[in-house]
């Protein structure tokens, strides 16, 4: 699936974002995932209970509840990243910038570093980096570079050759 407002290529987590489920099917899955969360919180993994809370986060985005949804996507990050469930983090740091809170920049600062230093989506990547091209002045080289390192990501590392990560630490 292709996002026509930007041309990028989704995620499956993404595709599951933007799918066309009406309302009531996403507020009673949501309503079943807090009732697991709840109910599992002392017997599940905290792995298990992170990737419910990443579930509930998207589902909150969905319906438009930014400020819920932060507060299930921001402390899920620690815990996947303590798990090394580093696309699924970033992911998490990528709900924590949609949903448009105080450490919005940050968190898709840290989705950035966690795409491309870890094993994550190439079109997760991709998207993550779309969203510091939209943050970026248009006068300014930033964007120019996350849109090269973006087009990279989509076209290269998501391709039939796999190349070596770009480190971003060589640039200034």
């Amino acid at each position: 699936m292709i996002d026509h407002s930007t041309g990028l290529q989704l995620s499956d987590a993404e595709k599951r974002l933007l799918d066309k489920t009406p309302d009531a099917d996403r507020e009673s899955r949501l309503q079943a995932l807090m009732d697991k969360l709840a109910s599992e919180q002392n017997n599940a993994t905290p792995l298990d209970n992170a990737l419910t809370a990443l579930e509930i986060a998207g589902l909150l985005l969905d319906l438009d509840r930014k400020a819920d949804a932060w507060q299930y996507a921001r402390p899920a990050i620690e815990d996947l990243i303590a798990q090394q469930a580093f696309e699924d983090a970033a992911l998490a740091c990528q709900y924590t910038y949609l949903a448009d809170q105080d450490d919005a920049i940050a968190a898709i600062g840290q989705a950035a570093w966690l795409s491309v230093t870890y094993p994550v989506d190439p079109h997760l990547t991709a998207n993550i980096l779309s969203h510091i091209i939209d943050e970026t002045p248009d006068e300014s080289d930033g964007g120019r570079f996350f849109s090269s390192v973006s087009f990279y990501y989509e076209h290269v590392v998501s391709g039939v050759f796999t190349c070596v990560l770009l480190d971003l630490r060589c640039f200034g």
